[in-house]
Parts: C-alpha cells; sequence; structure tokens
C-alpha cells in the first residue's frame, strides 16, 4: 500500500510550481511504487501486497496497479483476462512477471469432463459454451498439450501444416459454389451445412464457406457465395479442398464436434476410451492491452488465447510464450479482420516483442500498425493454417518498424508480408512457408511504397508451395526497396520481381540451390519490361537470372562453378579461398563498406571479413536498433506513389480539386501503382514536395508518369536546387513516364519538385510513381582492368568418338575490353575424363580428345590480379556412325534435318538420351524420338504410357515429353505432353485434322496461330516437380495427359488425334531449341500398357502336390480389362521356379520334384508390347505315407484297424483286401475278419503327390485269450557307486506269443523312490520299446522299471524289475 508523505509548505510551493512548469513528473509518479503478489491459492479479497497474502487472479492485480508497480506471478495456471486499469508512464511502467523459476499460463480454456459413451469410441459431454468457428479443444495432460481438430474428411494423422497439406481431397470439377468428386460417396446432404475449405483455381489461397447442399447422384457439394471470390479462383479439376464440421464426420480418433443448439460436444480421444484432461477454448484473450501504454510483460506464457495491444505504445513483452494464439475456421477474400487481429495485434507505436516464442494460429501470429515498433529475438511459427494473405508476421502500416534476429518458420502462405509502410528486416532466419499455396513467398510484398525499406543479412530458405513458391518477392506495383546481404536458398525462385515495380535495389545477395532461377519478372502489358530505377548488382546466381532491360545490373557472379561455397551440401555458403566471387563486386556506398580486399565480393557473406548469423540467441540477445539505411540511387521522394493520402506532399489547393483516387482495374493502361494515383483537377491544382539530403554539384533526375483528359495538360516542374526552375508540360492521354534532369548548385543539398494543373485548365490530369534519383554514371570504385568474366568462345562443342578438338577460352575485363589471359593461372575439367579427355592447356585453348559417347561438363577457373573467374561448357561427344540403337524394344529414331542423338542404358535399366532439334511444332518436327511400336487389336483399346524423367536441367526452349506418334514420318499426326527443365512449362500440343485445317484459314480466324500443330492452353499455373512423372492414356483416339505431384495424377487434359489402323509409335521426343547445344535426360520407368490385349493372367496347376515320378502341369489363362479372356495364341512363355533344390519348371510348364518343400512357380506372358507375370505355389513330396494295421479278436470276429499318416502332402487314400487276390477296398473305417483260421489281409496308402506305399500283409489268427510271455533280464541291478553320475543300464527283453502273434513290447515307465529327484535324473526313451536307457547314481534310491508286451489280440503282459543304489558298500 502506499504511504502519505508530510511536506513542508516550501517544498510544495516548490513542487507545486514545477508541475505548472512541467519540470516534474506527475505526483503518481512521485509515490511509491507497490509490488503486488499472485498466486493460485491467494484471495482477491486480500491485501495482495506480500507473498503471504496474494492475490488470487492477475486481473485483480490489474486493477489495483498504477505506474511504476509490479506484478509477481506464482507458478500456476490463470484462467483469466487480464485487463489493467491503468497505464504505466515513461521510466515507471507497470510490470507483469513471473516469480523466480516459476511457471504462469494465463489460459483461454476450461477444463471439461462428466464424458459418457455416444456410440463406439465416441464420447460426449455438455458444453455451456461456444465460440463457433473460434472453438478450440486441446489434451493437456500438464506435461504436454496437443491440439484436436474438428470432424472432417480427409482425415488426418496430425494438425500440422504437413498433415494437412496431405489430408486433402481433389475435385474433378467445380464452379464459384461447387466441387464436384466422384470420391464423395455420402448419401445426399450428409455434408448440409459442412465448412468446405477450398484452394481453388490458380491455388493462391485456401477460402471457407457454408455447404448448403450435397447430391450423391453427381457428387456435388453446393455451398454459399464466398465474399472476395472471383474466376480464377473457382475451383476446377485439380482444385484440393476439405470437408468438416458435422458430426457424421467424426470418424477418428483427435476429431470433435460442437452441438451449439444442444450444447454438447462429441470427442474421439486420441487414445480411445473415455476421454481425459480435455479443456475447451473460452476466453479468445489472456491479456487486454488496449489503449496502455508502458505495460511490460515478462516471462509469462499465455495458451490458447492472445494478447491485444489496440491504440497501444510503449508496451514491452519480454520472454513470453504465446501459444495457440488464435484460430478461426472462417476465411473469405484475401483477408479477414479476425484472422488478422487475433494473434498479437499491435496497433501503436513504440512497442516491443522481444526474446520470446510465438506460436500457432489459422492467422497472423503479430500485425503491425505503427510505427517504431520492434520484433526482435524471437521464434514465430506455425501460423496462416487458412493459408490466406494473414501471414505469421503483417507489415500492415507504419514507418521504422524493425523485425529482427528472429526465426519465423512455418506459414501456410508467406511468412512475412509487407502491405504497407517501411521498415528493417534484419538477421532473420525466415523459412519453411507456404505449405498450403502456391505463387507467393517467404517475404511478400505487393502494391505498396516501401519507403526505402532495408531488408537484409535475412536466411530466406526452404518455401514449401506446390509451385512458384518464392524466397523474397516483390510483385507488381511494389516499390523502393533495398535488398542486400541475404542468402536466399532452396525455393522455387530466389528474388521474384514482378513488374511494373520501381527503384528495387538488390545488392550482395547469395541466391543459390532454386528449383526455377535465382532471379526473374514477370507481368502483364502494358507494362510488363518495367522496373525502372531498379538496380541488380554484387550478387552470385547459381541458377538463371531474367531481368528486365531497364535493370540495371552488374558484377554479379552468375555460376556456381568454381564460387567454392565452404559447405553448401549444409546451406554453409560463406566463401573458401579461391572462390569466384572474391574481389568480384563493386563498391557500394552503405552496403559494402568495410569490405575486406582489393574489392568487395559478391554474395551475402565477405571472405575475410565478419561472418553474421540469422535468428534468435537466448543466450546472449541482441541489442540492435532500427537504422534508415542510405545508399545510392535510393528513390528520395516520400509517398511517392500517393498511397491513399498526399502525406509528405505540400497541396497547393484544399477545395477538392487536388485529391487522391483509387485506380481503376481497367483498362490496363490506367492500372500504374494499382492501388492509388494523383488527381488534379482545375483551379490550380498541384502539390509539390521538398527533397533533402542531396549532394552538392550532383546530377538528379525527377521522374513521374503522367496523364490527362483529352485536351489536358499536366506540369513536372524542379525548382530551389541552385539553378532556375524547370518545368516540363505533358499532354499525353496516357500513361507516360516523364523525366526532368536537374543538377544541384555547389551548395545545395535540397531541392523542390512539383505536379500541377496550368491555371486555364478545366479537366482533370492524373499522376503516380514519382520518383527523384540520382543521375551520376556508376561508379564501381574498383581498377576497370580486373577481370569481369571468361567465356568458352564456341557456344556449341560437338565431337566424334576418336576426334580431336580445340576448347578456346576469352576473357573481358570490366571496362569491356579483352583480357590478357597470358599470364593467367588456367585449370581445365572434364567431368568425365573417359568421354572428353583434356589433353594440355596453352594459354587459353585447351587440346581435347573424344573418347566415348556421352555428355561432359568442362569447367575452367582463371585466376589473374587477385580474384578468380569461371566458366563452363556443355560438351557432347557422338558415337561413330551416327545415332545409335537404343536398348532392346526401344529404338532411337531422329526426325528433321538438325536432329541427331544417341542413347545409353546403365545397370539399372536407366536410359541416357542426348540430343538435339529444333521443335516439334507447325508442319514438320525436328527432334529424337526414343520409341518402340505398339500394336493393338482394337483400335479403341486403352494404351497408358508411363515413364519418368529424372533429370532434365535445360529451360525453355528445350522440351522432352511423352508422345504418341501415328506414322514413322517427320510430319505425322501426334499427341506430345512436354515439359523444360523447370517443371513450369507445360504444354500439351498435337497435330490433328482441326490444327492441319486451321492453319489453312485465315489469320483471324485461327486458333493456332497458323501453326499445323496445336496446342492446349489449360497449363497456366501447373507445374510438376523434378523427378517428372508423366502418363499419356489413349482411348481409341482421345488421348489425355497426366503429371504426377501431390501424391496424385493430375490432368493437364485431352485431346483427339486421328490415329489409323492398329500400330502406332509411342516413346520420349526430346529438343533442344534452334541453335541450341545438345541436351540430355536420364529416363527410367518407361512403361506401356495395354489393357484389351492382356491385363492380367492366373495360373493353375493339375495337381498342386508333386511326388516322385509325378510331374504337374500348368495351365495359364489371360484376361483383357472387362475380365473376358484373351487371346494368347501369339503369346510367348517364360517360367520359372523360387526353389530349384525343391522343384524345377521346364518350358512347357512341367513341373518336376527335385526335392521336398514349398516354393512358387512363376509364369510370364509376353503379348505385344505388354507382359504379365502370375506365381502359383507347389509343394513337394518324395516319401510315402505309412500304414499301422491294428486287430482286435472277439469271440466270433476280429476287428481292424488301419491308420496312415504322411510327412507333408497328406494322405490321399487308403485301401486293403481280404487274401492274396482279392480286390482292394477303399478303407473308411473299422472291418470285420471272421473267425475261422488265419487270414491274410493286404493293405497299403497313396499321398496326396502320388507316393503310393508297398504292399504290407496283417495275418489275422483264430481267437487268441492268452496273454503273451514277456521276460526281462537288466545288465545292473544295482548301481554302485553313488557318484551322481548317469549310468547306462540295458535290457533284455524278450516276448512271445503262440496264438496271435506278438504285437508290441513297450518301456512304460521308470519310477524313483526319492521325492526330491528330477526329471533330467531318468533319461529314457517311455512310450517306445527302447531297450537302453540311463540312471543317475544317487545313494539311497530305488528305480522300478516297468514293461508291458501286447498280442495282436489286444492281451497284455507287464513285467517290472528293480534298480537299487544302495547307502552302502554293504549294500544297505
Amino acid at each position: 500500500m502506499r504511504k502519505k508523505t508530510k511536506l513542508g509548505s516550501g517544498l510544495a510551493l516548490t513542487i507545486a510550481l514545477g508541475f505548472i512548469a512541467g519540470l516534474l513528473p506527475a505526483p503518481s509518479v512521485l509515490a511509491a511504487a507497490t509490488t503486488y503478489y499472485v498466486a493460485p491459492s491467494g484471495n482477491d479479497s486480500a491485501a495482495g501486497n506480500s507473498e503471504a497474502s496474494p492475490f488470487k487472479t492477475i486481473n485483480k492485480c490489474a486493477q489495483s496497479m498504477l505506474p511504476g508497480d509490479t506484478c509477481i506471478i506464482a507458478t500456476g495456471t490463470y484462467r483469466e483476462t487480464v485487463t489493467p486499469a491503468a497505464s504505466g508512464q515513461n521510466g515507471l511502467p507497470i510490470t507483469f512477471q513471473t516469480a523466480p523459476g516459476a511457471t504462469v499460463i494465463v489460459s483461454g480454456t476450461e477444463p471439461v469432463s462428466g464424458w459418457t459413451q455416444h456410440a463406439g469410441q465416441i464420447y460426449k459431454t455438455d458444453l455451456s459454451w461456444s465460440l463457433g468457428k473460434e472453438n478450440q479443444l486441446f489434451v493437456n495432460n500438464g506435461a504436454a498439450v496437443a491440439p484436436l481438430w474438428e470432424a472432417r474428411w480427409p482425415n488426418i494423422s496430425e494438425y500440422t501444416l504437413p498433415g494437412l497439406k496431405a489430408g486433402t481431397a481433389t475435385a474433378d470439377a467445380g464452379s464459384a459454389t461447387t466441387i464436384v468428386d466422384s470420391s464423395i460417396t455420402q448419401p445426399s446432404d450428409f455434408w448440409k451445412g459442412a465448412l468446405v475449405w477450398e484452394r481453388g483455381g490458380n491455388a493462391y489461397q485456401g477460402m471457407t464457406s457454408k455447404v448448403t447442399s450435397y447430391n450423391s447422384a453427381t457428387h456435388t457439394l453446393t455451398y454459399e457465395p464466398i465474399a472476395g471470390d472471383y474466376q480464377e479462383l473457382y475451383p476446377r479439376l485439380g482444385s484440393t479442398y476439405f470437408l468438416s464440421g458435422v458430426l457424421g464426420a467424426l470418424d477418428a480418433p483427435n476429431e470433435w464436434y460442437v452441438d451449439d443448439a444442444a450444447q454438447k460436444v462429441y470427442l474421439w480421444a486420441p487414445d480411445g476410451g473415455v476421454p481425459s484432461n480435455v479443456e475447451v477454448k473460452k476466453r479468445k484473450t489472456a491479456f487486454n492491452l488496449n489503449g496502455k501504454s508502458f505495460i511490460n510483460m515478462k516471462g509469462i506464457r499465455t495458451f490458447a488465447a492472445n494478447i491485444t495491444m489496440n491504440g497501444s505504445s510503449n508496451n514491452i513483452l519480454d520472454g513470453i510464450q504465446a501459444d495457440y494464439v488464435y484460430f478461426s475456421n472462417y476465411s473469405q477474400n484475401t483477408t479477414n479482420a479476425d484472422q488478422l487481429n487475433g494473434g498479437i495485434s499491435i496497433v501503436g507505436n513504440n512497442n516491443e516483442i522481444k526474446n520470446s516464442k510465438i506460436g500457432y494460429s489459422s492467422g497472423t501470429l503479430i500485425n503491425i500498425e505503427g510505427n517504431n515498433n520492434r520484433i526482435v529475438n524471437n521464434i514465430i511459427h506455425n501460423g496462416s493454417y487458412m493459408a490466406s494473405y494473414d501471414p505469421l508476421v503483417k507489415l500492415s502500416s507504419g514507418t521504422a518498424n524493425l523485425i529482427s534476429y528472429n526465426e519465423i518458420r512455418d506459414s501456410g502462405r508467406f511468412n512475412i508480408y509487407w502491405r504497407s509502410g517501411s521498415g528493417e528486416i534484419s538477421y532473420n532466419d525466415i523459412s519453411n512457408g507456404m505449405w498450403l499455396s502456391r505463387d507467393g513467398a517467404l517475404l511478400y510484398s505487393w502494391g505498396l511504397d516501401m519507403g526505402n525499406s532495408d531488408i537484409h543479412h535475412n536466411l530466406i530458405h526452404d518455401s514449401k508451395g506446390s509451385d512458384m513458391s518464392v524466397g523474397l518477392y516483390f510483385d507488381n506495383y511494389a516499390n523502393n526497396v533495398v535488398a542486400h546481404h541475404n542468402a536466399i536458398y532452396n525455393n522455387d525462385v530466389g528474388i521474384q520481381m514482378n513488374t511494373p515495380g520501381n527503384y528495387r535495389l538488390i545488392y550482395n545477395n547469395t541466391v543459390v540451390n532454386h528449383r526455377t532461377s535465382s532471379i526473374g519478372f514477370w507481368g502483364s502489358p502494358p507494362y510488363n519490361q518495367e522496373l525502372f530505377g531498379s538496380r541488380v548488382y554484387n550478387n552470385i546466381f547459381t541458377n538463371s537470372v531474367s531481368l528486365t532491360a531497364d535493370t540495371a545490373n552488374g558484377y554479379n557472379t552468375t555460376s556456381s562453378t568454381g564460387v567454392n561455397f565452404v559447405n553448401p551440401a549444409a546451406n554453409d555458403f560463406r566463401l573458401n579461398a579461391g572462390s569466384t566471387a572474391i574481389n568480384t563486386g563493386a563498391v557500394i556506398k552503405g552496403v559494402t563498406d568495410g569490405y575486406v580486399g582489393i574489392a568487395p565480393d559478391a554474395g551475402a557473406f565477405e571472405y575475410g571479413g565478419t561472418d553474421w548469423t540469422a535468428g534468435p540467441n537466448f543466450t546472449n540477445p541482441p541489442s540492435v536498433t532500427y537504422t534508415q539505411i542510405d545508399t545510392p540511387y535510393m528513390n528520395l521522394i516520400k509517398n511517392s506513389g500517393f498511397n491513399g493520402t498526399t502525406d509528405n506532399w505540400l497541396k497547393w489547393t484544399t477545395n477538392g480539386t487536388t485529391d487522391v483516387q483509387s485506380v481503376p482495374a481497367s483498362p490496363d493502361w490506367q492500372v500504374r501503382g494499382r492501388q492509388y494515383r494523383l488527381k488534379l483537377g482545375p483551379g490550380g491544382a498541384g502539390v509539390e514536395q521538398k527533397i533533402t539530403g542531396l549532394k552538392p554539384d550532383t546530377e538528379y533526375k525527377f521522374v513521374a508518369w503522367v496523364y490527362n483528359e483529352p485536351g489536358e495538360s499536366i506540369v513536372l516542374g524542379v525548382f530551389n536546387y541552385g539553378g532556375n526552375a524547370i518545368d516540363t508540360t505533358v499532354k499525353d492521354n496516357q500513361f507516360v513516364r516523364k523525366e526532368i534532369t536537374f543538377r544541384t548548385g555547389p551548395t545545395n543539398t535540397d531541392a523542390r519538385v512539383r505536379i500541377y494543373k496550368p491555371g486555364s485548365a478545366v479537366g482533370i490530369s492524373y499522376a503516380d510513381d514519382t520518383g527523384l534519383i540520382e543521375n551520376t554514371q556508376f561508379d564501381a570504385g574498383v581498377s576497370q582492368t580486373f577481370l569481369k568474366e571468361v567465356q568458352f568462345t564456341t557456344p556449341v562443342n560437338l565431337f566424334t568418338v576418336g576426334e580431336q578438338g580445340i576448347l578456346n577460352l576469352t576473357g573481358t575485363q570490366q571496362n569491356g575490353s579483352p583480357a590478357d589471359l597470358s599470364t593467367a593461372d588456367i585449370q581445365l575439367i572434364s567431368s568425365d575424363p573417359q568421354v572428353l579427355r583434356i589433353n594440355s592447356v596453352n594459354n587459353g585453348s585447351a587440346s581435347v580428345t573424344a573418347l566415348a559417347a556421352g555428355q561432359v561438363t568442362v569447367s575452367a577457373t582463371v585466376s589473374k590480379d587477385g580474384m578468380t573467374k569461371a566458366a563452363s561448357q556443355i560438351s557432347t561427344v557422338f558415337p561413330t556412325g551416327g545415332s545409335d540403337t537404343g536398348p532392346a524394344g526401344w529404338a532411337l529414331k531422329t526426325y528433321g534435318s538438325h536432329s541427331k542423338g544417341f542413347v545409353t542404358t546403365d545397370s539399372d535399366g536407366n536410359y541416357s538420351l542426348v540430343g538435339v532439334g529444333d521443335n516439334v511444332w507447325d508442319k514438320t518436327d525436328d527432334f529424337v524420338y526414343l520409341s518402340k511400336n505398339v500394336h493393338i487389336s482394337d483400335p479403341n483399346a486403352t494404351v497408358t504410357f508411363t515413364a519418368t524423367i529424372d533429370s532434365f536441367d535445360y529451360a525453355d526452349p528445350a522440351s522432352i515429353g511423352l508422345m504418341f506418334r501415328a506414322k514413322d514420318t517427320a510430319d505425322s499426326k501426334h499427341v506430345q505432353f512436354r515439359t523444360d527443365g523447370t517443371g513450369k512449362v507445360l504444354r500439351y500440343v498435337f497435330r490433328n485434322n482441326e490444327s492441319i485445317l486451321d492453319s489453312q484459314n485465315p489469320p483471324a480466324q485461327q486458333k493456332y496461330w497458323g501453326s499445323s500443330t496445336g496446342l492446349l492452353l489449360d497449363y497456366a499455373g501447373k507445374s510438376i516437380n523434378t523427378p517428372f512423372q508423366m502418363k499419356l492414356v489413349k482411348e481409341g483416339n482421345k488421348v489425355t495427359g497426366y503429371y504426377y505431384k501431390d501424391s496424385q495424377w493430375l490432368s493437364i487434359g485431352s485431346t483427339t488425334v486421328e490415329f489409323e489402323g492398329t500400330d502406332f509409335l509411342a516413346g520420349i521426343g526430346m529438343f533442344s531449341g534452334s541453335g541450341k547445344p545438345p541436351v540430355k535426360a536420364v529416363i527410367s520407368q518407361l512403361d506401356i500398357q495395354v489393357e484389351d490385349v492382356l491385363n492380367s493372367i492366373s495360373i493353375a496347376a493339375d495337381k498342386m502336390f508333386v511326388g516322385a515320378g509325378s510331374p504337374a502341369v500348368l495351365t495359364v489363362t489371360g484376361y483383357v480389362s472387362d475380365g473376358s479372356l484373351a487371346d494368347l495364341s501369339q503369346a510367348t512363355y517364360s517360367y520359372r521356379s523360387d526353389n530349384n533344390a525343391v522343384a524345377t519348371v521346364d518350358n512347357n510348364g512341367m513341373v518336376t520334384a527335385t526335392g521336398e518343400g514349398i516354393t512358387s512357380v512363376h509364369a510370364s506372358v509376353t503379348l505385344g508390347p505388354v507382359t504379365k507375370e502370375g506365381s502359383i505355389g507347389i509343394l513337394t513330396d518324395l516319401r510315402a505315407p505309412v500304414t499301422v494295421a491294428e486287430a482286435v479278436y472277439g469271440t466270433q470276429m476280429t476287428v481292424v484297424a488301419l491308420s496312415a499318416t504322411d510327412n507333408l502332402s497328406g494322405v490321399a487314400r487308403t485301401e486293403y483286401r481280404v487274401g492274396d487276390n482279392g480286390a482292394w477296398n477303399p478303407y473308411t473305417g473299422l472291418f470285420i475278419i471272421p473267425q475261422g483260421g488265419a487270414t491274410t489281409v493286404q493293405y497299403r496308402s497313396v499321398d496326396k503327390a502320388g507316393n503310393a506305399e508297398a504292399n504290407k500283409v496283417i495275418v489275422i489268427g483264430s481267437q487268441d485269450v492268452t496273454s503273451p510271455s514277456l521276460s526281462v533280464t537288466l545288465d545292473k541291478t544295482v548301481i554302485w557307486p553313488p557318484n551322481k553320475k548317469m549310468i547306462a543300464i540295458n535290457a533284455s527283453v524278450n516276448a512271445s506269443d503262440a496264438d496271435s502273434g506278438v504285437a508290441s513290447v513297450i518301456l512304460n515307465s521308470i519310477v524313483c523312490s526319492d521325492p526330491t529327484s528330477s526329471p533330467s535324473d531318468i533319461e529314457a526313451a517311455i512310450g517306445t520299446s527302447a531297450t537302453t536307457f540311463s540312471l543317475r547314481a544317487v545313494k539311497d534310491r530305488t528305480y522300478t522299471i516297468t514293461y508291458t508286451a501286447t498280442d495282436n489280440a489286444g492281451n497284455k503282459t507287464v513285467v517290472t524289475s528293480i534298480v537299487t543304489v544302495p547307502r552302502n558298500m554293504a549294500g544297505n
């Protein structure tokens, strides 16, 4: 509590005067700060100012605190929303912090219990609240928290971004409000009321809607219109989606469903059974700091709730952990207010989040709207699960915001979306975004003035999108940015600079290991080639580079040859000694300051300089401040695109004639800045801006895009720069770029620019995209005689085996003059010296010898004047005699005068295809074709051709793909599905009657631009990932192309080609492009299936058990796809056995037993191009069964029983006959022999393998009622000494029976008198006729041995013998 202090009147007067004068802080500042305490065991009625008397809730503390107060919180989970009643003050913040060592969690959930079984594994309980679209459930066992998910289809195994990516269905068709999918099989309206998440059309983003109906007959879902949807995003074939939110979909562990009306929640627990430790979200906010300032949070965890700072400033979140900050299943338009602001929302200035971990949201984790906010040294992860434009971190507006030293990873779409404002993004590790999207980036901006923002020293890597997944993306209309010293790797594209976009300065970045290109651009006319004022210098680009003609560029290292990174496999892209990037850069003020050596290095890491790291360091948190970069050629005009306001411009009128207007969507020429433009009306309308920080006596350029209504004009001007005012009048009626060049005076460091209407104007004029940049010639700051590059002078190197040749290397200096290489150190290496050998190198010329067919890369490194440059050249060696013949069944064909190629195979059966050719287009084709002839008996048969292109590293115009050709001619009708090496340029081309006739039409009526070859244009937005798995399916004359992506086959489209007859060609067509060097592809898994010829086979054997001398014969039956029999009259067969030691099979399908056991035998049937295999199991048995006869004598008859056994195949039959020559009878059970003298009975058995037992005989005599005689004599009746060893005993056993004869003599038992004896003390085959056994010599024991003799009439005699082990030698 606070204590009152009595002040003297003099002091009080002094203080009062100080307050009036503003010299002293407010009275509350002088009050003594209070420390409050909170604990779960506390009481909100307590004083709260001691550990012994704590509050129970944090919010009670928050309601009591004043500036300078601190709230110390003990370990516990606090289920509440904390809303401070007051703000802190500068120097006297209000602080919430954990007690030393405490774990404090402010949770938005409440536990639920009382579960009862609903059905099966599904349980239910009452739920008195619901957040609707924002419901969340968790299992929290105290040690770990696991999210559960709403009942859905398809099911998923985990609620993660990879799990969600795998857990989608694929549409067969769709529209603005429908999805058609034959895999949906539930009854009609099963899905009515469900939520559908769909990523339709161009698949940029996911959006959700409520299902209004489901038609099971047509497999059609219909849903409500989606706000912000448009045609390019409507679902279509290949679009992905999932369904959720109906009880019927609850069919797997971890799934839940909330029935709002019934106030029930249903759950299938993760491990089944009665759910436990379940928590349901009830509150959306953990800390409500709206409108509050100078609030500090330290070490606190929040769970399933957000932190809001709307209208807040100077707040600090330090060392917090915020998990599951927001969830909503609603996502429409590109952005949603709830998804954007549902996480940690910062709307205000000078706020900071540091040393924290923030994760898990369906939308944005941190949204920034304000100035001078800081996000430093955090882990920010797992957000944007709806895959909208609400990213992990969003810069919505503001200036001088700092995002630094963070790990920012795992997003459904963007990691960082720069929507508006300026800032600094530095030293961050940004990765694993775009999981559920395409055509986006880890760091993305669009349609804004970035205010010379600085993006530097970041790791930007491993974007996960389905294609066009970019590292750093400046989309259309994004202007005014500097990006330097970033390492960008493992994406589709490293840096994308779409047009139009002005004043983008790209310096000293390492941009490597990208699937498509290191840097590229794209745009729509009429501004598709404009990147005015953009500059690209000092970068390392190891993949393709594409820049507009107006992009200034130089001093870039554009080849991977010789770059020599420290450990690229581990993503360590620092430079090793001798790297071609060392000393090859230009000096750029503010970017290369402090470089080491004779010149700056290219790339993000200076060799010999200070290494930098990105990402958080919680052990030694970094100290970093926002710094505005200052480097030449930046646009010095502020608010250059009139971003919704005329801020930073002085308006000449205030009557509305000077205004900012939204840019219309059409016509195309009006779409400049995309968002806004300056509108000037009559009456002296105009704006001007003062530009400061200019260099004296330096030339500058003022630029603006302007246009007028008909008959109007607009004026651009520069004045107050140290010279005469310059004005330029423009009367154009469409946007045109106008420039004014001026030179500052000898001492002038500022100027004013203006855009205005003449006083006589009566109409409207417009301006946009203004700029003021330094216009001096670029000074690289290094010697212009330095080596700039080296290159091979012959672009195409073709050799024939045995040929010798010369490779020439030349160099160029930075000033463009030829470089003298006579004193340079030159090294040339062939990637395969067994194909092309380097003999010698002399002054840039290398002698080579072609030794074998193949393709090699010759790499050259040239070191001169302290720097190294490299070049590489692909050289092709053709076999002698021209084109080779491919492997068996596949032949290499060439069409056209320029085509040439060869093919080889490796030990794994992969094909290496090398060739050159112009194109497959128009009237006749020029390409190489690895193909085979396909014969079908039915022209309407379905033929499926699949192949995998394992490698093909050449961009358009080079192309490779699957092809069907009607004839073996260059002008044949055909269809080809092909791609370039990037997988982005998919083309489905065909020559058919329609395309041939189309080429004869007048140009205005032509569909295919006058070409006899047609092109299916349904490939926009589609791409294929390496290795390229492709398929063509021919159904009669209809051919459909497919590509394999995201674990499914997707269609590229269909066309019709008029194939003639029952023969055509199928294969791989490849060309390099006109005038291009040969290209190489590695191809595997070539397979052609003709379904009507032979779809499957079955194998039968005339016997499944094979015995000695009794082989089995196999029969093979073939079937076509509809199940009917195939004609195998022209088929070839081959057979094999898995184990020839058990059975062999000959070429006629005869199986012969060679041993005993079980094996599989296989039949392979080839019919035309199709081979099918089947198998069947065979058991071999070489031994006959064994039959035992037993006779039971009675007074009037004798009963005979037969018992047969077989070791493997089993007994097939047993038979007998009475007498020597009687008929054989099948044995089915006991049979009777009447009394009357001796009778002979013969018997035998045959097993299932056909092995027959030799005949056996039993003689049945007259009735026998006399037991047999039996005598047993042991060779030892006393054992001595008692040494506990096992002693062998031999028994002499004699038995006889005069009547029926002795049937058996059996050792029945051996019993020891010692109850402590062990079974191991007796070793005997009890139950057999054994006459030898062993007994243990242990003193004072008696062993009793019993034998039983049985005659054939069943009479028995039992004899018992004794063996003793005495206590002493006296026998006692």
